[in-house]
């Protein structure tokens, strides 16, 4: 399995859903800066944030929005290639690729606890 990079690209967008404070980075987690007792494992956060954008490119309106972000059209057969077995997509879809997708498509993602945030995509 090749060694696969820290998806570090997505802490820019991570945030505390209870005081609004910037998410960092520690260790294998993202963490409140602000002390909340909101913490979520990175690579948890990185699989939800996929699958949320998977979905949203799943539908017209996504991809069209997408589109105007990327500045390439992006059909529904290219997204369910791309999307289709996550495992495959997390491990060897390349960094930049990924980086490019998160800057484009994302606003800002909202962390109320592990199992709940809420994505602001940007339209």
């Amino acid at each position: 399995m090749p060694e696969q990079p820290a998806p570090s690209y997505l802490e820019s967008f991570i945030f505390c859903g209870l005081c609004f404070t910037p998410m960092k980075r520690e260790g294998d987690s993202f963490a409140c800066a602000a002390g909340c007792p909101t913490a979520v494992p990175v690579s948890s956060m990185e699989e939800l944030v996929w699958k949320e954008i998977g979905a949203f490119l799943s539908v017209p309106e996504g991809r069209k929005a997408a589109a105007a972000h990327l500045g390439q059209k992006l059909a529904a057969s290219d997204v369910r290639r791309i999307f289709h077995d996550m495992n495959t997509f997390a491990e060897f879809f390349p960094l930049e690729e990924k980086r490019r997708f998160a800057e484009a498509l994302l606003e800002k993602v909202d962390v109320m606890s592990p199992k709940s945030v809420h994505i602001h995509f940007r339209l």
